[in-house]
């Protein structure tokens, strides 16, 4: 009977024991998970950052687009209107040129007559 008891009071503590070993397994595991979730909660938090960051870049360079597309169409009709201008001070020019290359012409003209007088 004694040694019964003594058999059962080892399997009793061998039960205990693997019942510890697995209760203690169970808080490494949840130490573990919990310790991957800070690291994965951290990670989170700096690609929030970085998104956030990326994002307001993004906005800067669009607006920044935005800003050169308004320059360009600006400094086209800018262009257009100093093409417009040019031409006309050419064709003003040209004009110019003809009147005086007839008052020039007038005037040899009228040299001519006096020399032949």
């Amino acid at each position: 009977a004694l040694d019964d008891k003594k058999t059962k009071r080892d399997e009793a503590e061998k039960a205990l024991k693997e019942k510890e070993d697995k209760l203690k397994e169970a808080g490494d595991f949840k130490k573990n998970k919990a310790d991957e979730h800070d690291k994965a909660e951290a990670a989170m938090h700096e690609a929030r950052k970085a998104l956030e960051k990326n994002q307001l870049l993004l906005d800067t360079a669009i607006d920044a687009l935005k800003m050169a597309s308004a320059e360009a169409k600006a400094a086209t009709d800018h262009a257009k209107i100093l093409e417009e201008e040019h031409g006309d001070d050419k064709k003003g020019l040209e004009m110019l040129m003809k009147v005086r290359s007839a008052i020039l012409s007038f005037y040899g003209k009228l040299d001519e007559l006096t020399v032949s007088m």
